[in-house]
């Protein structure tokens, strides 16, 4: 009996030993397998023949993920996919080194490629706590962003608020506070006594670089700003050029009689340049041709003096701002309104609506812009417009100053080429004048 014991005893040794020596085997294999195969970490498997698929989102954070070969050396061969496209060779090492398991066998999980994403190193950590290379990744797998950097997040949650402070749901996203703390929403940042920095989760992007110039513009929010590139900075869009108010838009004429102000910019006519409250300096375009180089055009205007001048470069060669055209007294300007339904003048000038024509006492030519179109005579060959509106005939067309979509009635049939919508056009031109040849008895 005591041989018995003996011998069992020293089998239980032997087989000690044995074991010890496999599991050194292990570790010195596996520490073989890190030194060797640096792009692919022990324990994630290749397909056979294939490169081996590039670390797609997991960046590891810490030395820990150096023993998963030893912590998991006692599961068996199970082959998993991770999240990161890579295949592990168990649940444990996935798990180890900070992947979540997509589906239980070799990658990949679906006939579809992996993320479109690259290779940059951002990395950033999930809502799901795990690590992705860089916030392309994250979002491929649909997963919010917990804070920039690898896991797990460290001074970049919002703390909870203060019992006193009471913060409602905001969907207002994160912000980063002045102690460089993200906060779930500008009210938890104040509620811990902080401001916020920027939008968004910590840290905050380097602010902008703007040049020193002073070249100022008016916000749409009414705020004067040093230049355009601080307004954009501060997400402020531009409303105007120059300091607030922004000046108001005049119901001036689209004619295009320049004047050169006394600011050195050309105005399309005079009317645009008082719009501006800016003197004449000379008729024409700048810059002016020289001091009081007049001519003697007829053409009266009044001053805000009460002086007639023989034209407006007169005036401003004697430093006289003109009030209206024609001989003074002016006549008080006509109660217009700005609506704008352009009217053609038998002086060939569009007008924005009637009133402004007769106020400029010019009778109007026609209801539509410049210039009117007589159209008598032309076929009826009706055409849709660009404008969605059908026109009698291709002449009525032209004279609003539409493009053609195509012959007929709107709406246009789909896959009408043009070239036969030209060709049915000029079909119905043809027959129109053959039909009136054959009125006169040519020949007898």
């Amino acid at each position: 009996m005591g041989a018995y014991t003996v011998w069992l005893s020293t089998l239980s040794v032997c087989m000690t030993v044995v074991l010890a020596t496999i599991d050194i085997n292990i570790v010195v294999h596996e520490f073989h397998q890190l030194e060797d195969n640096r792009d692919n970490p022990p324990g994630v498997q290749t397909e056979p023949g294939k490169s081996p698929v590039p670390r797609a989102a997991r960046v590891g954070h810490s030395s820990s993920s150096n023993l998963c070969p030893i912590k998991c050396r006692r599961y068996n061969y199970h082959p998993v996919c991770g999240m990161d496209g890579l295949t592990y060779t168990s649940s444990c090492m996935a798990n180890c080194y900070g992947v979540g398991v997509e589906c239980n066998h070799m990658c990949p999980c679906h006939s579809h490629a992996l993320c479109p994403c690259g290779m940059e190193l951002d990395p950033v950590c999930g809502t799901d706590n795990l690590t992705y290379r860089n916030p392309c990744w994250a979002e491929c797998l649909k997963t919010d962003v917990a804070c920039n950097g690898p896991c797990p997040c460290e001074q970049t949650t919002s703390p909870s608020p203060p019992s006193n402070c009471t913060c409602f749901n905001s969907t207002t996203g994160p912000v980063c506070g002045s102690d460089d703390v993200t906060y779930s929403n500008a009210c938890q940042a104040k509620c811990s006594n902080a401001t916020v920095l920027c939008s968004g989760a910590c840290p905050c992007p380097p602010p902008c670089e703007c040049p020193q110039t002073t070249d100022p513009v008016c916000t749409t929010t009414n705020k004067t700003i040093v230049n355009s590139c601080t307004a954009a900075c501060l997400d402020e869009d531009v409303a105007c050029n120059g300091s607030c108010p922004c000046p108001k838009i005049c119901p001036c004429p689209r004619t295009y009689n320049p004047v050169c102000g006394t600011d050195g910019i050309t105005y399309a006519n005079p009317c645009l340049l008082m719009c501006q409250k800016v003197e004449t300096a000379c008729i024409g375009e700048c810059p002016c041709p020289g001091p009081c180089n007049c001519t003697d055009e007829d053409e009266p205007v009044c001053s805000t003096s009460g002086q007639n001048y023989t034209n407006a470069c007169q005036a401003a060669c004697e430093a006289d701002t003109v009030a209206c055209n024609g001989t003074c007294p002016c006549e008080e300007p006509c109660p217009c309104t700005k609506e704008f339904s352009p009217v053609c003048g038998t002086n060939n000038v569009t007008y924005p609506n009637q009133c402004v024509a007769d106020c400029s006492k010019v009778s109007v030519g026609c209801n539509n812009t410049c210039p009117c179109c007589d159209c008598e005579g032309f076929p009826e060959s009706f055409v849709c417009g660009a404008d969605g509106k059908v026109y009698l005939n291709l002449c009525e067309l032209q004279c609003a100053g539409v493009s053609e979509a195509c012959a007929g009635f709107c709406p246009c049939p789909s896959g009408v080429k043009t070239e036969q919508r030209k060709l049915n056009v000029y079909q119905s031109t043809l027959l129109w004048l053959t039909s009136i040849w054959r009125q006169f008895p040519f020949g007898g």
